[in-house]
């Protein structure tokens, strides 16, 4: 905590020194988002547009999130290998009735895979609003993108298996060691 006021602190003097040094100059049309740094109109609570809290409103908010979900699925074939996976991975941890411990680890690790698709989804979709055209920066924003979603399946990957090994090694372990009435026949007493 003290090291995240400190560093507000610091940024906040930067940004006060720059605006009083005489760089006021720079426009909106030099960077985009410049004139948020020298704006001089506070913004204050009233001028913004108070919104009355409704379940209906609430409700739709669901439904927009759903929709996404929907469109997720639909057009991104990793999202299959995803929710093919995830499948696997509940109907392991069923059939192998793991605790409620390692429940949680395994929802982790989907969810975290679940979000970063979903995030690396919506990243593409405005990137082609943003420039449809063939564009370096672009790609190199959607291949950043991209790479979170590998680094965190590969980490899910990682924690199912850690998850997964004491459980498999113990019904191995109980298959091997099983009484099989075949075997008892062939048995000397």
């Amino acid at each position: 905590m003290v090291c995240c006021i400190l560093l507000s602190l610091l940024i906040g003097s930067f940004l006060w020194i720059f605006k009083f040094i005489g760089n006021t100059k720079l426009q909106a049309d030099q960077k985009p988002l410049e004139w948020r740094l020298f704006s001089v109109e506070p913004i204050s609570l009233n001028s913004l547009e108070e919104k009355q809290f409704s379940v209906r409103a609430r409700l739709k908010s669901f439904s927009y999130a759903a929709n996404g979900l929907n469109i997720m699925l639909k057009t991104e074939h990793n999202c299959w290998v995803h929710l093919t996976v995830t499948i696997l991975v509940f109907s392991s941890a069923l059939l192998l009735q793991i605790s409620v411990s390692d429940w949680r680890w395994l929802v982790l690790a989907i969810s975290i895979v679940w979000i970063a698709e979903a995030i690396n989804t919506a990243l593409e979709y405005l990137c082609d609003v943003v420039s449809p055209d063939l564009n370096s920066g672009i790609k190199a924003a959607k291949d950043i993108a991209a790479g979170a979603v590998l680094i965190s399946a590969i980490c899910a990957a990682s924690l199912g298996l850690l998850t997964f090994f004491p459980y498999i090694e113990s019904s191995i372990q109980n298959f091997a060691n099983a009484d099989f009435f075949i075997c008892k026949a062939f048995q000397k007493n």
